[in-house]
């Protein structure tokens, strides 16, 4: 569709073909998505936390959850994530754990509201699409497995950390 696109102002062409009053409509969505792009008090702001992961999604409205080897930490059953490294960003050190610890490469959707307290530290996590095939997971995961969100609540109660429970 783009290629077919022959005009050098795409408001002055709205403007010609529906009228001023759309092509001025227009400008006004453009300047408030600018404006929510560039302006401080619209910039997203990274969540601080103790650890970053993801939350990883398939289009079959699937979650990946990991078994930590060792039910570490009490859990049986959670999501990937990891402390930030000197010079990483919150979202890379999401990203690296989902790598990492589930062996699949992800890319971020979004950022999960809120900061969730663990047993010893606090998490920050974002909705993420894994891309396939995955790597194998490193050490720290000795099981990976795609459940529906009703699945996925059961097995995360099954940990014997309270916070990793209610998470």
């Amino acid at each position: 569709l783009i290629d077919g696109l022959r005009y050098s102002n795409f408001k002055s062409e709205v403007a010609k073909k529906q009228g001023h009053k759309r092509a001025n409509l227009y400008h006004q969505v453009w300047d408030v998505l600018h404006q929510l792009q560039t302006a401080p008090g619209f910039v997203e702001t990274e969540p601080v936390a103790d650890s970053y992961g993801g939350v990883v999604i398939s289009g079959g409205g699937k979650v990946l959850l990991r078994e930590p080897a060792n039910r570490h930490g009490g859990y049986a059953w959670t999501f990937a994530k990891t402390a930030v490294q000197p010079g990483e960003s919150p979202r890379d050190a999401a990203v690296r754990a989902v790598r990492d610890k589930t062996g699949y490469a992800a890319e971020i959707r979004l950022s999960v509201p809120g900061t969730f307290k663990g047993s010893i530290s606090s998490a920050c996590y974002y909705l993420m699409d894994a891309k396939h095939p995955p790597a194998k997971p490193n050490w720290q995961t000795t099981g990976l497995r795609w459940v529906d969100h009703e699945e996925a609540r059961e097995l995360i109660r099954q940990s014997s950390n309270p916070e990793g429970r209610d998470r």
